[in-house]
């Protein structure tokens, strides 16, 4: 232990420091602040200072692999090695070096002592950075905190291939009921692969039958010889007595049973109705059907299933060092993972330097990760003639690849709800209790009604333990068999135009249509420019709960419609919805919904530009000026 002694600001400053020489162990500092210059006692180490040398703690358990069987060498008849030409070899990607574990002793934690009113102590956190060396391809990364998982340690070229991954149980075979969750089985599960049929054969020409279009053409049966008769385990014995009816029907016996549909809860979702009157104002009806997952079962699910051992509990920065044309090495951020993210990584440092303990175990000392919730939506049709159709939510953990996420079979989604539609029940009971409504001419009231639709479901998902963990964190024991305190935070939510406005409580193509800034429908044109930019950055769109609290006492308790000037006034300078945000609301009034928004390239650009371009070629409209 060391110490300096000076003077900063009229305080006498005493800084004891020690730190420990294994590289696991992040280095402490004690600042003490007194009014009275410290005498020579005060450079002895009390009992109780943090700086008294202690020995260092035993590093957890690292969850290593099994190795890899080597392939054979293929040699000549003489004994000498073939190697590949050249121009067939492949430059396979290289990962960095595997990161060191460390424990989980770097954070401090501050001791409640009884000290003197006039001593203030300070207790400084020095992060235990690591960077890693570059890679073949310049490519390296630096850790806020040195990690005590790397998911990539035990990463070979195969597990970076897709090919011949069809046949593979993990990626093909049906999740069983018996299963926690809706994610396949894993290797060694002792589930069957070809569940629940009796054998592979049927379980082959069965997934034919009711996978892909539903009148069979020449391309599915093309794809019934290539996916089921081909197939070496394909036995022809194996048919004897088939019945594809009774087969069907054993299927949705198995399933109705299952434990993954036994997990969603069916509750009804209560939704105020205005009643355009001052004496009838307190009137919910519910809208049923509403089934449901809790999330935080949903989280434990997903850190412990098939494709745990591949999540990044520590994120990183990732950097590409290149040499500019004078000979000079630089570093140029890479993006491309929500784990390596700026949003990510500045959320961990927050959780690590304010994340709270619950108060039924303030001194947790376990290490604070971050989940990462993606969620997503979309209103889909299940059949091409009536009204059938389902409006699903799923969730995916950004600590996963993009690249185990983007692979359909991968099992990297999670079904988390699905929302159901007003029924026409709904809008004979808005009929009975507002005298100024026509369900002929339903107007903004239906509008107003969906939007409390999709904030009381999430209101409903949003629960009771959700925002306990999204506080204090829930206690997750991992894949590696050590206990973690993960925060869950809200990464992005992926929807269509919309879906956006529902979720960011804002009037369809109003004023102001941007879910995410305060641009004007009238500037769009200007999309792209130096302005635009500005816009985007200074006129940031945020919840105005006061404006909101307004607008629905105006609404629920003095009966004005939704066109009122007293409505108006408060809403319109935004383009705002008289409409609670379930997510301000369940999770502080910090939490900005715009900003888990982002930019759908699909329906936004690539589908909308298209659209356009449709339109003005069916009008004969010269869009761009031309010279000649």
């Amino acid at each position: 232990m060391s110490a300096i002694a000076g003077t900063l600001n009229g305080f006498h400053v005493l800084l004891c420091y020690r730190e420990f020489l294994q590289p696991n162990h992040v280095r402490r500092f004690q600042v003490v602040l007194r009014t009275n210059p410290p005498d020579a006692s005060i450079f002895q180490p009390s009992p109780q200072c943090c700086c008294q040398p202690q020995p260092p703690p035993t590093p957890p358990p690292v969850c290593v692999l099994p190795p890899r069987t080597p392939e054979p060498v293929q040699t000549t008849s003489s004994g000498r090695r073939v190697r590949l030409p050249g121009r067939f070899q492949d430059c396979l990607p290289a990962p960095p070096r595997p990161a060191s574990p460390s424990t989980e002793g770097s954070q401090v934690v501050r001791e409640e002592e009884t000290v003197a009113s006039t001593i203030h102590r300070v207790i400084l956190i020095v992060w235990d950075r690591l960077r890693t060396p570059p890679n073949s391809f310049g490519l390296w990364r630096e850790y806020p905190k040195r990690p005590s998982f790397d998911p990539e340690r035990q990463l070979q070229p195969e597990d970076l291939v897709n090919h011949g991954q069809q046949g593979s149980p993990r990626l093909s075979s049906p999740s069983s009921p018996d299963t926690p969750s809706d994610q396949p089985p894993q290797h060694g599960s002792g589930n069957q692969p070809f569940w629940p049929f009796l054998n592979q054969t049927i379980h082959s020409l069965m997934s034919w039958l009711n996978n892909g279009a539903t009148s069979k053409t020449e391309e599915e049966t093309n794809r019934l010889i290539k996916d089921c008769i081909l197939l070496p385990n394909f036995r022809v014995d194996d048919l004897v007595g088939f019945d594809a009816h009774r087969e069907n029907h054993q299927l949705d016996h198995e399933v109705s049973k299952s434990k993954f549909l036994a997990q969603f809860t069916e509750s009804p979702v209560n939704i105020p109705i205005p009643t355009a009157s001052r004496d009838n104002t307190n009137v919910t009806h519910p809208v049923p059907g509403f089934l449901h997952r809790k999330l935080t079962d949903v989280i434990r699910e997903a850190f412990n299933d098939h494709l745990a051992h591949k999540l990044h509990y520590t994120p990183f920065h990732h950097f590409s060092q290149t040499t500019t044309e004078s000979g000079q090495l630089q570093n140029e951020q890479v993006h491309g993972e929500a784990y390596s993210s700026d949003k990510c990584i500045s959320e961990y440092k927050h959780i690590q330097r304010h994340g709270e303990n619950p108060p039924d175990d303030p001194n947790c000392q376990r290490e604070k990760g971050i989940a990462l919730l993606m969620f997503s939506s979309d209103a889909t049709s299940l059949a091409d003639f009536g009204n059938a159709a389902a409006w699903p939510i799923y969730m995916m953990l950004g600590n996963l690849s993009k690249y185990d996420r983007a692979q359909p079979r991968s099992g990297a989604m999670h079904h988390i709800a699905y929302i159901p539609k007003i029924p026409d029940s709904f809008v004979n009971a808005i009929a009975q209790v507002n005298k100024s409504f026509r369900p002929n001419r339903p107007g903004p009231m239906i509008a107003h009604c969906r939007r409390e639709l999709m904030h009381g479901v999430w209101r409903t998902l949003l629960d009771d333990d959700f925002v306990h963990a999204y506080r204090y964190g829930m206690v997750i024991k991992c894949l590696d068999g050590i206990e973690r305190r993960i925060y869950p935070r809200i990464f992005s939510y992926s929807a269509d135009y919309p879906e956006k406005v529902l979720l960011a409580t804002i009037r369809d193509k109003g004023t102001y249509p941007c879910p995410r800034c305060l641009v004007k429908k009238d500037e769009m044109e200007k999309l792209g420019q130096a302005n635009d930019n500005r816009t985007r950055l200074v006129k940031i769109r945020t919840y105005l709960a006061n404006r909101v609290a307004s607008a629905r006492r105006a609404i629920y308790e003095l009966g004005m419609s939704f066109q009122s000037m007293s409505v108006r006034l408060n809403l319109d300078e935004v383009s705002a919805t008289p409409t609670i945000n379930a997510f301000v609301e369940r999770l502080r009034d910090s939490f900005n919904p715009s900003n888990m928004l982002p930019v759908d390239l699909l329906h936004e650009i690539e589908l909308a530009g298209n659209n356009l371009a449709a339109q003005l070629d069916d009008r004969r409209v010269v869009c761009w000026s031309a010279r000649g």
